[in-house]
């Protein structure tokens, strides 16, 4: 059965500083009826068990945003955004070990929901005769998420997690092409980055600190 998800939401945006700051600022609130999951249940031979899309309950989800721009001078930029939510299942009663057993599980996290999540980036761009040079620095941070809606499991949570990246580009006047050399993950962090629920629990984790250069064309 499909999802059915009301949401109300009331914010405001302004300019400060001659045009230069700009601030958005939002409240919600996030009703889910019949949120849909995948949950793992006896297959259709002995052997093994299937992954089924089903809905497992309801759930409400409220929270705070903040975006704020500020353009230093021609050249230097700053960018900051701060999110707060709060989330739970208002009614989440399913047999999830296959034991032909409902239970109410309202008391798990919420997957892909974390409770703050952080955002900082410095841009600087430097016009040349050329083309222009465009440096980039963020810092990323969120806290700690469930990452699977029928477990509660330390295995499927993703741990609070700070990501710093960074590149620079160079592009020609004409805007044709852009290359640029970026680095990710630059403080080498390890961290869960997803769960699998089968057979038995498997984790994939985040990338290592990782370096490259790419180039984009615009064809038209």
């Amino acid at each position: 059965d499909p999802e059915y998800v009301t949401n109300y939401e009331a914010g405001i945006k302004g300019t400060l500083l001659e045009g230069r700051l700009r601030i958005n600022a939002a409240a919600f609130m996030i009703e889910y009826e019949d949120v849909a999951a995948v949950v793992r249940r006896p297959g259709l031979t002995r052997s093994g068990t299937d992954s089924i899309l089903e809905n497992l309950g309801e759930a409400e989800l409220s929270g705070l945003e903040l975006e704020a721009q500020l353009a230093i001078n021609r050249s230097l930029a700053v960018s900051l955004n701060a999110a707060w939510l709060n989330s739970e299942w208002t009614e989440f009663m399913a047999d999830l070990n296959n034991d032909g057993v409902v239970t109410d599980n309202s008391f798990f996290d919420l997957p892909a929901a974390p409770e703050w999540s952080f955002f900082a980036a410095v841009d600087y761009r430097a016009p040349m005769n050329a083309g222009m040079l465009h440096w980039h620095l963020e810092a990323r941070y969120k806290s700690r998420q469930a990452m699977l809606a029928q477990t509660n499991a330390a295995f499927a949570r993703r741990p609070a997690h700070s990501l710093i990246n960074g590149y620079v580009a160079w592009a020609p006047q004409s805007r044709r092409y852009r290359v640029s050399v970026y680095g990710r993950n630059l403080t080498d962090e390890l961290f869960r980055g997803s769960a699998y629920l089968g057979l038995f629990p498997l984790n994939t984790f985040s990338a290592p600190r990782t370096f490259g250069v790419e180039v984009q064309f615009n064809l038209f």
